[in-house]
């Protein structure tokens, strides 16, 4: 009887300190994931590089410290691989790209009118032959 106590204890206390070990674990895996993750430290001569256009009011107020009365942003109308294409100076990218010369300027011609900017229109070799003013104001350097 003795053994079958000692048997019975031993039982429960091997089951008990499993117990214990369990509750202890899984109270460790809550708390790791109730924590929530630190965001990183920013230190001033971390290489950051952020590209953005500027607005349309920043240009504005850039021309208004420069002393220029308006800022215009002119339409080009230009050669490039064999395509005629329409572009607002300033622009990286062109607005329309058109297959003959006549269709380019008659959208550019439009691009302008809307704008009330000049039309520069160029030559196959880059000359600038033609130019159409759809504004009032000063013009910046084509």
């Amino acid at each position: 009887m003795t053994v079958g106590l000692i048997a019975l204890f031993g039982s429960l206390a091997v089951c008990a300190l499993i117990g214990w070990a369990f509750v202890r674990v899984m109270g460790m895996i809550a708390k790791v994931l109730r924590r929530h993750p630190e965001p990183p430290i920013r230190r001033a001569n971390d290489p950051t590089i952020v590209f953005r256009t500027a607005t349309v009011q920043e240009l504005a107020e850039k021309a208004r410290i420069n002393g220029e009365t308006e800022l215009r942003r002119n339409v080009e109308t230009y050669l490039e691989k064999g395509r005629w294409k329409n572009k607002v100076q300033g622009n990286s990218r062109a607005s329309h790209v058109h297959e003959t010369r006549e269709a380019a300027i008659s959208v550019g011609e439009e691009m302008a009118r809307r704008r009330r900017v000049e039309h520069i229109i160029k030559t196959e070799g880059g000359a600038v032959p033609e130019r159409s003013d759809h504004g009032s104001g000063p013009l910046l350097p084509g």
